[in-house]
């Protein structure tokens, strides 16, 4: 919702944007177009929005994968906003959680990828970095799957 109205003697708009099903809202400041308003409510939304362990916001997908018999991962990617300005043009940054599902204690994480597929390889591999023994039970994986992505 974009409203216009008089703010400090001038013509100005203000943005909300709401996510309906969780109601988590963005809102803009002051600015001179209406389309600045809204692009800024909509940036402020989707930094509001994400994923936890159990739970997923709209934006973000999510996936159970058994990698070996002592290997299970929760895999979620998200895309988001990394500003403003990226809301105008549609231009998306991924990020992306990746946990052991026998203890969602153990989670990596990697953001501000251009796609989905380096989010993830990167979450996958901070994870494994972080849980050496959890590696170690995932090596029987498919050679290469924790190699470190180049971040585009």
């Amino acid at each position: 919702k974009t409203c216009g109205d008089i703010y400090d003697w001038e013509w100005r708009y203000t943005s909300t944007a709401t996510e309906t099903n969780s109601g988590k809202s963005g809102k803009s400041d002051h600015h001179k177009s209406g389309s600045g308003a809204a692009d800024e409510a909509i940036y402020n939304l989707f930094a509001a929005l994400g994923s936890t362990f159990d739970a997923d916001d709209c934006n973000c997908g999510r996936q159970d994968e058994s990698i070996s018999d002592t290997c299970n991962l929760r895999l979620d990617e998200c895309f988001y906003f990394a500003s403003s300005g990226d809301v105008s043009t549609g231009t998306t940054s991924f990020s992306a959680t990746a946990w052991d599902i026998d203890d969602s204690t153990k989670s990596g994480s990697a953001t501000g990828y251009s796609n989905d597929t380096l989010a993830m390889e990167a979450a996958v591999q901070d994870l494994m970095t972080s849980y050496p023994a959890l590696a170690a039970s995932c090596s029987t994986a498919e050679e290469g799957w924790v190699e470190a992505p180049v971040r585009v």
